[in-house]
């Protein structure tokens, strides 16, 4: 299966509503188990973001990959992010899947994730947003490791290295360990954000940012206080959550917890942030795992 930004003469591809799949004609199967998946997902996404209403919207196409070759032939960039299972890119309303022996077992939240991407960018209609908020809100919609990132937050507090959210907007640190906490950081942020108002709320800053907001004057008048003031009292819950921690643990086991943390993604999140700075200066800079 030979992709190179399209889809080649002898790829198979069928559709459905929403999407066209596009597979190695050998390998039907992943792709028929994710079409099963994709329109109850987009609904379940759509629903939680806002409806899109009236827009006239590209089917989705779903690119699926089974190798690293297979993968970086169906990149638009023409890149191999090699620890991502999946990459969305919203613009093109495209994403590529990656499927493994790593992977297949979470390819539904995977695809799930992606899903979210997407949507969102045309929510919002392509809004210049955070990307802790892109992420964030992805992790939330797949329902991704939800309690084990808030924990690693609370777990940052306790040596003082909770970054502002603020450095985390155009993109995730290139140090691996840094990069991983990037990640559980923005999703308990979203989480926080959700947590005061519900998804309501997310709904409704969606509708200001179509409509042509800017994003923390967008945040601001739908929680009803600065976006500064929302991250100084998500930082105190954290800090109350992350107080309990040595008392149910012990600060011997502590350690040994939070050195695992730091260590198991490490290599995979140093080559991906690598990826992502090289990314930064690209003209097809909306790609998002």
């Amino acid at each position: 299966m030979a992709l190179t930004g399209v889809a080649s003469a002898n790829a198979a591809s069928f559709e459905t509503e929403h999407f066209r799949f596009v597979y190695a004609p050998e390998r039907p199967a992943m792709a028929q188990e994710l079409a099963a998946l994709a329109e109850p997902t987009f609904g379940d996404v759509t629903r939680q973001l806002g409806a899109l209403g009236t827009l006239e919207l590209p089917k989705i196409e779903v690119r699926i990959a089974h190798s690293d070759e297979e993968f970086v032939a169906a990149m638009p960039s023409g890149r191999n992010i090699e620890w991502a299972a999946g990459v969305a890119f919203p613009r093109l309303a495209i994403i590529v899947m990656r499927i493994s022996g790593t992977t297949r077992f979470e390819v539904a939240d995977v695809f799930k994730h992606e899903i979210s991407h997407v949507v969102l960018g045309w929510a919002t209609g392509h809004a210049d947003l955070p990307h802790w908020f892109m992420e964030g809100v992805a992790v939330h919609q797949a329902g991704e490791r939800l309690a084990e990132r808030w924990q690693k937050t609370a777990m940052a507090t306790l040596t003082d290295s909770l970054p502002p959210m603020n450095t985390l907007v155009d993109g995730f640190p290139a140090d691996g360990t840094q990069a991983d906490f990037a990640y559980a950081q923005s999703t308990a942020f979203v989480g926080y954000l959700i947590g005061r108002a519900g998804w309501p709320a997310i709904r409704t800053l969606v509708a200001k940012l179509r409509d042509g907001a800017a994003f923390d004057d967008a945040v601001g008048s739908t929680w009803g206080v600065p976006i500064a003031t929302l991250e100084a009292d998500f930082r105190e819950q954290v800090g109350t959550s992350a107080s309990w921690i040595p008392i149910l643990f012990g600060s011997t086991v502590l350690t040994a917890l939070a050195g695992v943390a730091f260590s198991v993604l490490a290599v995979r999140k140093r080559r991906a942030r690598k990826e992502r700075q090289a990314r930064m200066n690209d003209p097809l800079d909306d790609e998002y795992a």
